[in-house]
């Protein structure tokens, strides 16, 4: 199951919505490794740049499909955690929260 909309505005917007949904679930969240409580989100979907969770076998054959993630890190101590945009982008299709 993709993500993948082929309108790139659509992509867009549907990635902003996946964004602020994230946001939303975060109010309160702490950091695992300082307990902070800021974070900033490091994908930039004005700019078409997305982290990605690529599986190799080997050299550069990628096995399976390619996974979109919202990424962010905690503006403290610099902890990434990431979240796969798939699983968000069902609940905002859904119309959740």
């Amino acid at each position: 199951m993709s993500t993948e909309v082929s309108d790139p505005q659509q992509r867009l917007e549907d990635r902003r919505r996946v964004s602020e949904l994230l946001k939303k679930e975060l109010q309160g969240f702490r950091c695992l490794v300082c307990k902070g409580t800021e974070f900033v989100e490091l994908d930039l979907p004005e700019e078409d740049l997305q982290s990605r969770l690529m599986l190799y076998r080997g050299g550069d054959q990628t096995v399976g499909e390619v996974t979109p993630l919202l990424t962010i890190a905690c503006t403290h101590c610099g902890r990434i955690e990431q979240f796969a945009e798939q699983a968000l982008m069902v609940r905002v299709k859904a119309g959740s929260r």
